[in-house]
C-alpha cells in the first residue's frame, strides 16, 4: 500500500514535533513526563507513536490493519493532547513560577520543580481528582497569562500546541518573584491548616502555589524536605528533630517519628495552639506506639526511602564513615531494638565496639547481602528489610534460642 495525503501530513506533524521537542531535551518539556503524570490520556504512548511513524515511512511490506491502527493512533494522540492542554499549561507555569522563585529561571530548574510537582500529584489516586488539584495550584501561577492557540486553524498541529505552550510560559517566567516574607507567612498558614486537617483525619490535600515556592526557596516551614509531608522518610524527619526547633516542631517531628507519648508529653505544654489540639486529639485516638528500635545506619542506606511506621518509632543514628572511640545511645522507652546496618564486618565490629551505654535491648544486624557478615558479635540478622515495619516483623518471628547470649555465632541462622 501506499501513504494518503492524510497519512504523510500526519507523520510531518510528528517529526515537526519530535524535532522540537529534541531541543528541549531535560525540560519541562517532555512528553513522557507529562504521561506519567495523567496529564495526557494513554494509551496510546508517544513512544507507540514513534514506532507508528518508522513503519507508516515504509508502508510497502505493512499489512493494511496495521496501517490502519498506526494512522488512528497518531490521530487520537493529536486529539488527546489537544485535549490535555489545560492541564499541561497548568503544571508548566507551575514549574515556570518556581523556578522564578528560586531565582534560577532555567530549563533545568524548572525540569527538577515538574519532577517535584509530578511527586505532589503522584499521590492523588483519581486523575479528575489529580486535575481538578493541579488547577487549585496553578491558579496564581497563570493568572492572567491565558493559553491562545491559532484560531484559524481547524485543527491543531503537534507543534502549535507545543509552541502556544511555550509562548505562555516565557510570559511567565519575566514575572517577578514573591517576597520571602510573603512565602513564608503564607506557606507557614497552608502547613498550619494542613496539619490541623491531617491530625483530624480529613485527608487534607497539597492544594495551593504557596508550597511549591516554600519548596523553591529551600524555606519550607516546619523542617520539612518535601512539599507533602506524607512523603517524609523517618531520615528526614530524624534529621528536622535534631535541628534547631520551635516547640511546633518539635512536637509534630516526635509525632511523625512515631513517639506519640513524647510527643504528647510536649504538646500538652502548648493546648492553646489549635493545630497541637489537634494533634493531641489524634493522639489519645490512635493511642500510643508499640514499641521503639534505635536504628543505626549506614552511610549509603537502605532506609534511606523508609516513611515511619504508625506501630514502631524509630530514632536514627548514622554510622561514622570512620572509626570512632564510641557511639553514644540515646535513652528510649520501650525500646525494643537496637538494629545496626552493615553488610561489611570490619565496619559492623568498628560499630558495635563504639557502642557505650549501650541500652538493655535486642541487638540485631541487617543489611543488603543475603548472609550476615563474619563478625566477632554474634547477633540475629536480617537481609535486605523493605521496610521498619518489615525489618521488625521478620526480627519478632524468630525463635527464641536466636537470641540466646550462649550460643555462638555459627549456630545462629
Amino acid at each position: 500500500m501506499t501513504a494518503t495525503l492524510e497519512v504523510t501530513s500526519l507523520l510531518n506533524e510528528f517529526d515537526e514535533a519530535t524535532k522540537w521537542l529534541a531541543t528541549k531535551h531535560g525540560t519541562a518539556f517532555d512528553i513522557e513526563l507529562w504521561e506519567r503524570m495523567r496529564l495526557i490520556l494513554t494509551p496510546p504512548t508517544w513512544s507507540y507513536l514513534d514506532e507508528a511513524a518508522g513503519a507508516l515511512r515504509n508502508p510497502a511490506s505493512l499489512p493494511a490493519t496495521k496501517a490502519e491502527e498506526y494512522s488512528k493512533a497518531l490521530m487520537g494522540y493529536r486529539s488527546n493532547l489537544e485535549s490535555a492542554l489545560n492541564g499541561i499549561w497548568s503544571a508548566v507555569a507551575v514549574a515556570a513560577t518556581m523556578s522564578v522563585q528560586a531565582g534560577k529561571s532555567n530549563p533545568a530548574q524548572e525540569r527538577n520543580s515538574l519532577e517535584m510537582l509530578a511527586e505532589v500529584l503522584g499521590a492523588t489516586s483519581a486523575r479528575d481528582q489529580m486535575l481538578e488539584q493541579l488547577e487549585r495550584i496553578a491558579k496564581d501561577a497563570k493568572s492572567g497569562v491565558p493559553l491562545v492557540l491559532d484560531p484559524a486553524l481547524p485543527t491543531q498541529s503537534y507543534l502549535a500546541m507545543l509552541t502556544a505552550v511555550e509562548e505562555s510560559a516565557n510570559v511567565v517566567r519575566k514575572q517577578s518573584p514573591k517576597t520571602a516574607s510573603e512565602v513564608a507567612q503564607q506557606s507557614g498558614s497552608f502547613y498550619e491548616e494542613w496539619f490541623a486537617q491531617f491530625y483530624f483525619g480529613r485527608g487534607p490535600q497539597i492544594d495551593a502555589l504557596w508550597p511549591f515556592l516554600a519548596w523553591a526557596m529551600d524555606a519550607l516551614p516546619l523542617g520539612l524536605r518535601k512539599i507533602n509531608p506524607l512523603r517524609m522518610t523517618i531520615a528526614e524527619w530524624n534529621q528536622a528533630n535534631l535541628e534547631q526547633q520551635t516547640h511546633r516542631q518539635k512536637v509534630i517531628s516526635l509525632e511523625r517519628l512515631g513517639f506519640r507519648r513524647d510527643a504528647e508529653r510536649l504538646a500538652e505544654q502548648a493546648q492553646s495552639d489549635d493545630l497541637i489540639r489537634a494533634m493531641l486529639q489524634s493522639i489519645r485516638k490512635r493511642g500510643y506506639e508499640k514499641a521503639s528500635v534505635i536504628l543505626v545506619a549506614s552511610p549509603e542506606s537502605l532506609t534511606g526511602t523508609w516513611l515511619p511506621s504508625e506501630n514502631i518509632a524509630c530514632q536514627i543514628i548514622l554510622a561514622p564513615s570512620t572509626a570512632v572511640p564510641f557511639i553514644p545511645m540515646p535513652k528510649l522507652e520501650n525500646l525494643k531494638y537496637l538494629l545496626v546496618e552493615g553488610s561489611d564486618s570490619a565496619a559492623v565490629d568498628g560499630i558495635m565496639s563504639g557502642l557505650v551505654d549501650r541500652p538493655s535491648a535486642r541487638i540485631a544486624l541487617f543489611g543488603a547481602v543475603p548472609s550476615p557478615p563474619n563478625t566477632r558479635f554474634p547477633y540475629p540478622y536480617i537481609d535486605s528489610p523493605l521496610s521498619l515495619d518489615d525489618l521488625v516483623e521478620r526480627l519478632d518471628a524468630k525463635p527464641a534460642s536466636d537470641w540466646d547470649p550462649k550460643l555462638a555465632p555459627q549456630q545462629r541462622s
